[in-house]
Formats: structure tokens, sequence, C-alpha cells
């Protein structure tokens, strides 16, 4: 790629336009030779980019690359958003790698094309922000866009991923709810942000809540402190008035022996001290919720037998 053609795709987030090349003095025959090479790949109609560091590319980044491209071809004023945006503020998004680019259009009618979807609304100035070189609409729009539009368990994942990273906070949030009552979507957003906690610190411990609330359990205290006679331990989930511990075993807590060792340890002083402790990992919560449920029920009953 020429210096000129490498500037012209560094203004658009690494992507350029068919007529860019051409305009950088590239012909019709050596385009097609460096697609059908691979030194260029087509990202989008008429949109390349450098084919060499494609396959080393993460998803965020091949992301950010197709919603690049996307800005290009539409022609008009739009911004990154919904969960693609979630995807270029590095918010977790549940299961989502074959959802299509959102863009929010300031003018025109929502319309889907292949792997992009068009989504009319009005963003005020404070709503939008640069990132990864994209416009892309701000944390605290963000999450109430996906809020509005998506399932409620994929959306507090993001809600508490914003507030865990302090990318937002309750007070805009709800403020946003008040002043845009009549939107689409409100009533559902307000749900997800009632619910929403930034103490959650993972993807796992957003759904688990999610999912034992779903199942009927009473809301847990998150990361509680607790002074173990010998050293404090923090614990994922605490019903302290059932005498109950959760915890969720999908970080890779035990990767040495005395790790292991230390939370046998730890788990054995929360047991001395009349506490149950219950866990799971993620394959559990996600694919048995009803079940890991029962097991925290069984435990809530464990301990008023004393």
């Amino acid at each position: 790629m020429s210096a000129l053609l490498q500037a012209r795709a560094s203004l658009h987030g690494g992507v350029f336009r068919h007529a860019e090349a051409l305009a950088c003095g590239f012909s019709p025959a050596e385009i097609r030779q460096a697609l059908a090479s691979g030194r260029w790949v087509r990202v989008r109609r008429g949109v390349y980019a450098e084919g060499a560091a494609l396959p080393e590319l993460g998803t965020l980044d091949r992301h950010r690359l197709e919603a690049a491209a996307a800005l290009l071809v539409i022609g008009r004023p739009a911004f990154v958003s919904h969960l693609s945006a979630a995807r270029l503020l590095e918010l977790p998004v549940l299961r989502e790698a074959d959802a299509p680019v959102e863009l929010t259009v300031v003018q025109g009618p929502s319309r889907r094309y292949p792997g992009l979807l068009l989504r009319p609304a009005g963003l005020d100035r404070s709503e939008h922000v640069w990132r990864h070189q994209l416009p892309t609409t701000s944390a605290t729009r963000t999450v109430l866009d996906v809020a509005r539009s998506r399932p409620f368990e994929s959306a507090v994942v993001v809600a508490d991923a914003a507030l865990r990273a302090s990318l937002t906070t309750a007070e805009p949030l709800s403020a946003w709810t008040i002043d845009h009552h009549t939107w689409p979507g409100i009533r559902r957003a307000r749900r997800v942000l009632e619910f929403a906690d930034g103490r959650s610190e993972s993807v796992g411990e957003s759904v688990s809540r999610v999912r034992l609330t779903a199942a009927g359990l009473p809301a847990p205290d998150l990361q509680v402190q607790l002074d173990l006679g010998g050293g404090r331990a923090r614990l994922d989930f605490l019903w302290r008035a059932m005498r109950t511990v959760g915890e969720f075993d999908g970080r890779l807590k035990y990767g040495r022996a005395e790790d292991l060792w230390a939370e046998k340890l730890r788990e054995d002083r929360l047991r001395a001290l009349g506490f149950q402790v219950v866990r799971w990992t993620w394959d559990e919560i996600w694919q048995q919720p009803g079940m890991v449920a029962d097991r925290v029920r069984q435990a809530f009953a464990r301990a008023a037998r004393g």
C-alpha cells in the first residue's frame, strides 16, 4: 500500500474506498490483483483493508474494521452505537459474536443490510465520543441504547461493566430515562438500571445475579468483606440473613496448588463461623441455573437448621 493510501485509510479507522485506491494511482487491475493475492481484503462492498494483519486481529478489532467500513458506505452522518459501541468501549458483550454492526443515523429510516443495522435517533453533543478513531456513542448513551433494545440479561452485563469501570454512573443514566420518558424501550431500560450493579466483577457474576433472581432467590449482597478471625475474605455473594455465601468459580483463581489450599482454608473458616458455602461454574449457571438455585436453597435450609 502506498504512503498516500495508508494515510487515507488511517483517517477512516484502517479502511479505504475503491475510489480512494484509484485516486492514489492504483489501476483496476492492480486492485483486483491485491484482492486476489490477499494483500487487501474486502470488508464491505467497495471498502478494503490491508490483509496482512487480519489473521491476528481479535474480535474487537475485526468489529472495529467492520464498523469503519459501514460508516464509509452509508454516506450520511452516523455513529457506532448499541452493541457495536459497547465493543468499541471494551465492554463485554454476551455471546453476540454474529451481531451486525449497529449505527445510529441522524436522518433517514431504520434499515437492515447484510451485517449492518441502521437505527435513526437524535444525539446530543454530550452523547458521542471518538473511540478507536470512530464516532461512537458515549458510555452513558450506549448503556441506555443496549438496555432499550437487548434482552434483559445481555443489557445487565453491559450496564454492570460500565458502572464497574466508572465509564458512567447511576445519576446520568436515571436522568436520561426521565428526560426521554416517551422513547421506545424506556420501561425496559429502567428495569435494567434498577438491577444493574457495578460491584459485579465479571460477566459470570452478572449472569448469576440475573438467573438466580429469575429463579426466585432473594437479592444477595455483593463483594462483602468479612472478618474471618485470622484475615478478611471478600465474598462474591452473601445472603446474610440465610448465613449463606455464594461463589462464582469462573475466574482462574487456583493456578497454583497453594491457591487451592488457601481457598480451602478460607472456606473452612467460613463454615466454622456458621456459614454455608455454595460454588458454581460458568457452565452450571449458563446451562443449569435451576440446579444452582436449588443448591442455594438447600444451603439456606441447612443454615436454618443450625
